[in-house]
């Protein structure tokens, strides 16, 4: 229906299946012919995934064969995370950190789900917050297994640098320079650790070095740790425990989920209900938003006669004032979400309901102003039948359909 994200991997679009009425994603990305291609393994590692809580779901994959010179686009039909990732609920915030009981409540979400991929022998390797979805519940997604890589075993070990630099372990930014290193799904705890300093802080540590200078004090340098004066002794002890250089004696997810600031969560659906209500927050602001970028539109108009307008106020029709006032109330109830903010955190779940609930009859009343005002225009405009909205779907002669488990030999036999 609408491109909701994008990155080097291709772009994601919002869409609906209208099966059973339900929302979800569709990541679309180019599959180059006769080539291996890391988007095929993907598929491969959510399907082993499917039915896991913490993992975003793989609906379906289809493979959209185009002619000879153009590459194939793979489709990934995932569940939908409507509450974006934990780098936007970050960016929402006012000095873009997290308070500690939410980043307690997230981590133990993000340890279920690596657990998960651990136990099937999988590492992620590009664990941040960036990756970490949540949806409208505040329900916690790990995605992107585009650098995931299938061990053999639980003893096994990988080489091969691969990943997002300042989340990067010690053991893989070496295990390219020294023959003899090697890693295993415990890299991702060491990531973790960097994602809750993250939260905590607004930015991984390193954030302001170079590029090409942090590896090298990630390797070199003592762990990362946050403020003492800031942050309770239990999350200090539990960074210090993921940021474990030595990565033989790093504890594993199973282990860390029964530290004291994992297991002892007693604001856990405190933080949760918390979580979701900011989203719902941001879903009217976005609406409001909507509204006030129509009503503009709306009173577009040459920007002789506009300069004349704001000149001389006077002379504007009452229509036009009419809606340049409900785009000001727009803005106005935007403003005073925006400074509330922080303040409803402090508030118990039936408060802060109240509150969603005051904020969504603000936004009805003004759909009720957008009426009146369409029929006040109504007097003196003729009507203007709305444009239908159109849906297409590709069904040329070069379309194919594959099951995900046959995706990675067919891309490779076209």
């Amino acid at each position: 229906m609408e491109p909701i994200g994008k990155g080097g991997f291709g772009q994601v679009y919002k869409g609906r299946y209208l099966g059973k009425d339900k929302d979800l994603a569709i990541k679309v990305v180019n599959v180059r012919k006769n080539k291996e291609n890391i988007e095929l393994e993907e598929i491969n590692l959510l399907w082993k995934c499917s039915g896991e809580t913490n993992i975003v779901q793989l609906y379906g994959a289809m493979l959209h064969v185009t002619e000879p010179s153009l590459d194939n686009r793979l489709w990934c039909v995932m569940e939908l995370c409507e509450g974006g990732s934990i780098r936007d609920l970050m960016d929402q915030q006012v000095a873009r950190t997290l308070p500690e009981h939410w980043i307690q409540y997230l981590c133990g979400q993000v340890l279920k789900g690596l657990k998960y991929l651990h136990s099937k022998c999988i590492m992620h390797r590009d664990l941040k917050a960036m990756n970490i979805m949540l949806t409208a519940r505040a329900q916690v997604k790990i995605i992107d297994l585009g650098l995931g890589i299938q061990l053999s075993s639980k003893d096994a070990r990988f080489r091969g640098t691969a990943g997002t630099p300042r989340w990067m372990a010690p053991e893989v930014i070496l295990s390219r320079k020294k023959i003899k290193e090697a890693y295993n799904t415990k890299c991702d705890i060491w990531s973790l650790g960097i994602t809750a300093i993250e939260m905590a802080e607004g930015n991984a540590p390193y954030s302001k070095v170079p590029k090409d200078q942090v590896k090298a004090m990630i390797v070199n340098n003592d762990p990362p740790t946050l403020n003492a004066d800031v942050w309770s002794k239990e999350f200090q002890s539990f960074i210090a425990c993921c940021l474990t250089k030595n990565q033989f004696e790093r504890p594993t997810a199973k282990e860390l989920l029964n530290s004291k600031f994992i297991k002892k969560q007693p604001k856990a659906s405190q933080a949760q209900k918390e979580i979701a209500a900011h989203i719902k927050r941001m879903k009217i602001l976005k609406e409001l938003q909507k509204n006030m970028t129509s009503g503009e539109s709306e009173n577009e108009q040459p920007p002789s006669k506009l300069s004349n307008v704001q000149e001389e106020p006077k002379n504007q029709e009452p229509a036009d004032l009419h809606k340049h006032s409900a785009v000001q109330e727009n803005v106005n109830a935007m403003e005073h979400l925006i400074v509330q903010e922080n303040q409803e955190l402090q508030l118990n779940p039936e408060q802060k309901e109240h509150l969603i609930v005051q904020e969504l009859q603000k936004l009805e009343a003004n759909s009720d102003l957008k009426i009146k005002e369409e029929i006040h225009d109504n007097t003196a405009k003729p009507d203007v039948k709305p444009r239908a909205t159109r849906a297409t779907s590709y069904t040329g002669p070069h379309s194919g359909v594959f099951r995900a488990s046959d995706i990675p030999r067919a891309a490779k036999s076209i």
